[in-house]
């Protein structure tokens, strides 16, 4: 098609020596300036008008088989060039805005998809200040998006007179709604109960919910569900009370928890297995004082390769109660192996370990 209407294009504007003269106030020059005045001005879909080039064209060349002087030839060249260019300039401005509003409908789409779906790709680990700095950049990105959704020529999109429409992305909205108001309690509860950075996690989502919440209720402000629950998170934000509050808060946690933390009983007495845990504790390079060592375990647990039940090694378990530099008591919960040459085992090294802190006073 694109390449049959370049023909006829260039039948069009073909220099005067293609056409005969012809007389200006001909029938045949009135019907092709009234066909193509029409055709300009219709509101047909593209192909009646390309349909309504291809007749123009014939048209033009009917007029031009009836022969004139020289200046008649140079005179209709001209009209027709005017003619054409009129009707081209328009067909090109129609295309041109169709272009521009399947590229904005495009860029709207795209948009708000990621304003509506952000709370998924949201989570990140606050426990550091560097966490906790890009997820305050990732909130500010998304008013960021909320700001140009706002934009002017989004507001036909955002109101449904064009393209989706923006109440066309209510699935995926009501879905991160329905996870924001099954998951706020428990999640100010996990702030509220940390013993640590860990909390801030929890802490940072809430308030990625509440840019979230704020942002909704900016694109849609007829819709009172989302500033109702941005309400009760602002609610629920306020009740937490400011971040150093929750922080000294999560000290108190700590101390409660480290207060619980007790010596498990001794299942055994073995000296020689307590002296391995002790040299298999120093030897990997921890250089807190020991405070006690209970064994966990009453005997040894025999590894074999499992594929021809050599006996490769054994195990014990211990806890290690431990004081460190500054002050500060640490309960190490612990494996040791010893590896099987064949005939003997050798020193036990450290095979795993946990541990947590606790009261000093509670290692016996």
């Amino acid at each position: 098609m694109m390449k049959r209407l370049k023909i006829i294009f260039a039948i069009l504007i073909t220099s005067s020596t293609l056409f005969a003269a012809v007389d200006m106030n001909s029938r045949e020059m009135k019907n092709l300036v009234k066909a193509v005045e029409k055709l300009r001005e219709s509101k047909s879909d593209t192909k009646l008008k390309f349909t309504g080039a291809e007749s123009t064209a014939k048209a033009k060349l009917k007029a031009a088989k009836i022969k004139n002087s020289g200046p008649e030839i140079d005179r209709l060249a001209a009209e027709i060039a005017e003619i054409s260019t009129k009707y081209w300039g328009g067909v090109n401005a129609d295309l041109d805005a169709q272009r521009e509003a399947g590229k904005t409908d495009h860029d709207f789409t795209v948009l708000m998809r990621e304003i509506a779906r952000w709370p998924q790709n949201y989570w990140i680990d606050c426990k550091t200040e560097d966490g906790r700095a890009k997820a305050k950049a990732s909130r500010a990105d998304f008013s960021a998006r909320v700001d140009k959704a706002l934009e002017d020529r989004f507001k036909p999109y955002l109101s449904g007179k064009a393209g989706r429409g923006g109440a066309s992305f209510g699935n995926d909205i009501n879905r991160e709604i329905s996870v924001i108001e099954k998951d706020l309690k428990p999640m100010k509860s996990g702030v509220l109960s940390s013993h640590g950075p860990t909390g801030y996690s929890n802490y940072n989502k809430i308030l990625a919910w509440q840019a979230y919440l704020t942002g909704l209720a900016r694109l849609f402000p007829n819709e009172p569900k989302y500033l109702n629950l941005l309400n009760k998170i602002n609610a629920e934000l306020a009740s937490l009370g400011s971040e150093s509050t929750f922080e000294e808060r999560w000290r108190q946690n700590a101390k409660a928890q480290t207060a619980k933390v007790r010596m498990p009983a001794a299942r055994s007495n073995d000296a020689a297995v307590i002296s391995e845990v002790r040299n298999a504790f120093n030897n990997s390079g921890n250089t807190a004082e020991i405070l006690k060592i209970n064994l966990t375990t009453t005997q040894w647990t025999i590894i074999r390769n499992q594929l021809t039940s050599i006996i490769e090694g054994r195990t014990q378990e211990a806890a290690i109660a431990t004081k460190q530099a500054n002050g500060e008591c640490l309960l190490y919960n612990v494996t040791i192996y010893q590896q099987y040459d064949g005939s003997n085992y050798g020193p036990a090294r450290m095979y795993g370990f946990s541990n947590v802190e606790m009261v000093c006073s509670n290692a016996k």
